[in-house]
């Protein structure tokens, strides 16, 4: 994987809905990159996301580049922008869009 520079968020899929998260300026997951807390040391950004790699809450913890212009954050890869912009082929049976589906 090439290297990233920063500025970086954290991302993952939550587990009990497959839906794509952002790591929050309030140390939990959200669902908009606007409101992810934007890291400007990969070192740091790293250690978090080990830290906050539950596998009962999400998969895939990794870091994502960001381009952060008038405060909005914006994804520096494609594949990211897709995943930011929640763009799914598919709905989730139990997700309401407010809470997780049942377990």
């Amino acid at each position: 994987m090439a290297r990233i520079k920063p500025p970086v968020v954290i991302t993952a899929n939550r587990l009990t809905t497959g839906e794509v998260v952002f790591w929050g300026n309030d140390q939990q997951w959200v669902r908009k990159i606007s409101d992810a807390l934007p890291f400007h040391s990969i070192d740091v950004a790293s250690a978090t996301a080990k830290a906050i790699d539950d596998e009962l809450v999400v998969l895939g913890v990794y870091l994502i580049a960001i381009a952060a212009s008038d405060g909005a954050h914006q994804p520096t890869h494609y594949r990211e922008s897709i995943r930011a912009a929640a763009i799914a082929p598919y709905a989730i049976a139990g997700n309401d869009g407010v809470t997780d589906a049942p377990l």
